[in-house]
């Protein structure tokens, strides 16, 4: 599978999917590592395109709970290509203790 040089998704400022990390973590739930979730100020997420977008839970294995679930990404071809959603704690105080997350395509 191909992904637009635009289409990206970062944690903490790593590539975790895009043109040059690759797909491999597309649709499957992967957990956040634990030095993120026992730091309040962490995860910072983004995602960058506007064909891609990362659901957020609160509970590991991306089991839903209540509210506590997020898509961050655009998901809106005629918004411009260079887009980007960034999260965090400060933007979204439940985000530090969320536990995985999912990359999917919009």
């Amino acid at each position: 599978m191909s992904v637009p040089v635009t289409q990206k998704v970062f944690v903490e400022g790593t590539e975790m999917y895009g043109k040059s990390s690759g797909t491999q973590l597309l649709n499957k739930c992967t957990p956040f590592p634990s030095s993120l979730v026992k730091d309040d100020s962490k995860p910072t997420l983004k995602v960058c395109g506007t064909e891609t977008k990362m659901i957020i839970y609160l509970r590991n294995r991306c089991e839903s709970y209540h509210s506590y679930q997020m898509d961050i990404g655009v998901c809106d071809t005629s918004a411009p290509s260079s887009s980007c959603v960034e999260k965090s704690p400060k933007t979204d105080r439940w985000l530090m203790t969320a536990q995985s997350f999912k990359i999917v395509q919009c």
